[in-house]
């Protein structure tokens, strides 16, 4: 899913959506209060899309997407963002993963160009293995915080044990290293 909305700016421009013919949906919102354009995308990657033995793939595709392409490498996305002077960031939950950025409206073009391209052509093969890595020290750090582990899952022992929230979206260590491209 596409968004198109300033992000520092309330939600108040016509608001337009479509499908592509390749399926992925397409929100527009059009306002002229700021000479910028806000920029979204959403995987639908998470607990719910999840099976057994993947789980918490949706942390490591966010993490393989920021190690960027071979055409968009992450230090000079780095180095356009300063130039910008753009707000932007990167989430996900159990439900989703998603990136924003807010860029001056003459540069809509580059961001498409980037985000289509990350999509197409995030390096996978060389960087799944230094994604793990890094991963399974996030998950340790994650871990360790008992009470952040106990709020992020106080519903857990309410549901099903095959709900897909029933692990949480750092998903289960042993599954990690089982993660393939």
């Amino acid at each position: 899913i596409i968004l198109f909305f300033s992000i520092s700016n309330a939600l108040d421009g016509d608001l337009y959506d479509f499908f592509l013919p390749n399926g992925m949906k397409v929100i527009l919102m059009e306002k002229h209060s700021a000479p910028k354009v806000g920029l979204g995308v959403y995987y639908n990657v998470g607990s719910h899309d999840e099976k057994w033995g993947q789980k918490g793939i949706n942390r490591i595709v966010r993490d393989l997407i920021l190690a960027g392409t071979n055409k968009f490498p992450s230090d000079l996305i780095l180095t356009k963002r300063h130039e910008f002077a753009t707000g932007y960031g990167d989430s996900f939950d159990k439900d989703i993963t998603y990136f924003y950025s807010e860029l001056p409206k003459d540069e809509l073009e580059f961001g498409l160009d980037y985000e289509s391209d990350r999509m197409r052509n995030a390096i996978i093969e060389d960087k799944l293995n230094e994604v793990k890595i890094e991963y399974k020290v996030k998950y340790d750090e994650y871990h360790e915080n008992e009470i952040w582990v106990t709020f992020n899952n106080s519903l857990s022992p309410l549901l099903p044990s095959d709900h897909p929230y029933k692990t949480d979206e750092f998903g289960i260590w042993e599954q990690i290293d089982t993660l393939t491209a």
